[in-house]
């Protein structure tokens, strides 16, 4: 099996809450995220020994959660370095539960 991954974007809002002057916390208000991918199969028939390639294309659509601390230094001649990490909970619409 070969996932082959496509382009995709994200519509969401983000807002942000001042800690600090260097520390802020970002919230994404509920966003929607579209992602496009292939999943290819490869079957081997035992009894000829030939191989046949299904093709299945997965076009989720998540619910996102996200939530961003965002941390920046303090600007040295117009230079700050600054890093982002976070947490997300999706939520996959497109999915089908039996």
């Amino acid at each position: 099996m070969l996932v082959n991954s496509k382009g995709g974007f994200t519509l969401g809002v983000i807002t942000s809450l001042n800690i600090n002057q260097n520390f802020k916390i970002r919230f994404v208000l509920p966003s929607l995220s579209f992602q496009e991918s292939e999943m290819e199969y490869t079957y081997l028939n035992p009894s000829n020994f030939e191989q046949t390639i299904y093709v299945k294309s997965l076009r989720p659509v998540y619910l996102d959660f996200p939530v961003l601390f965002k941390f920046r230094t303090n600007r040295i001649n117009n230079f700050a370095v600054y890093g982002i990490s976070g947490l997300r909970y999706g939520i996959d619409m497109s999915s089908k539960l039996v």
